[in-house]
């Protein structure tokens, strides 16, 4: 479980740079599946993973009739290690996944856009960001994975995150 931990900080630290290009809107950035808000409903609820590392928890829930809202945090002990913040928008026909990492970008949202969707699975990529370019989620009812991949210092990498509902 020291893997999540370390992958969390790595993730914190190298995750959204200052680039510009990173936050060119991913309908540029990379051709998008047409979709509707209907197919990541199942991602809405409370998910987690607890660890003795500490606890990995990220929350959706509708924020309007075209987008959800999530956040994303990691606690250890009393600390919060990583936080974040997504929106998952329709926009132009397909969904657009927009994360805020606290104290990366300048703050500043950075866009992955659908380019695959099952009823088990979503994806989104930016090919123009650093790391990651892509993020998947994967349905498996009462529990979800999460992964990021793409290359990292010129390595392709792959962080996986298992969660569980919880409500």
């Amino acid at each position: 479980m020291k893997k999540i931990t370390l992958t969390l900080m790595t993730l914190a630290i190298l995750g959204c740079s200052d680039k510009k290009k990173e936050t060119e809107p991913a309908s540029e950035a990379k051709t998008s599946v047409a979709s509707n808000l209907d197919d990541a409903k199942w991602l809405l609820g409370k998910w987690q993973d607890v660890s003795e590392e500490g606890t990995l928890t990220e929350t959706w829930t509708p924020e309007s009739d075209s987008s959800y809202a999530a956040t994303s945090f990691f606690i250890t002990g009393k600390d919060t290690a990583f936080a974040e913040t997504v929106r998952l928008s329709h926009r132009d026909g397909n969904l657009i996944y927009i994360v805020t990492t606290k104290s990366q970008n300048d703050e500043k949202p950075v866009e992955f856009a659908l380019t695959s969707v099952s009823d088990k699975q979503l994806v989104f990529e930016n090919p123009k960001h650093d790391y990651p370019t892509k993020i998947t989620y994967e349905n498996y009812g009462d529990s979800m994975k999460a992964w990021i991949s793409g290359k990292k210092l010129g390595v392709e990498n792959k962080e996986e995150f298992p969660m569980k509902k919880v409500k």
